[in-house]
């Protein structure tokens, strides 16, 4: 994870949601044939990986912000092609 930080220009902290044991075996996967006692997040499937993954992710997203942010977009393409017509006339 360091290697992961020093590459990326801005500051985060990384949330752990890594598969625990009692998760692993209430799912039912089977154990690591290269460590025992581990499972590997491969042994989910992608509604299993999905559903311990986005409770985690979810409570850092706004959802009241997407209209905000839409809204901006809106208005930056707007004068993205306002620019662009005045620079390159018909």
């Amino acid at each position: 994870m360091k290697d992961i930080k020093a590459w990326c220009s801005v500051n985060f902290d990384f949330i752990p949601c890594g598969l625990t044991i009692e998760q692993a075996q209430g799912l039912g996967l089977g154990e690591s044939i290269d460590e025992a006692g581990s499972y590997q997040w491969e042994s989910l499937s992608h509604e299993q990986a999905r559903d311990l993954i986005v409770p985690n992710v979810m409570r850092f997203v706004s959802h009241s912000k997407f209209a905000e942010i839409e809204a901006r977009e809106q208005e930056a393409t707007m004068k993205f092609r306002e620019t662009i017509k005045g620079l390159f006339p018909d």
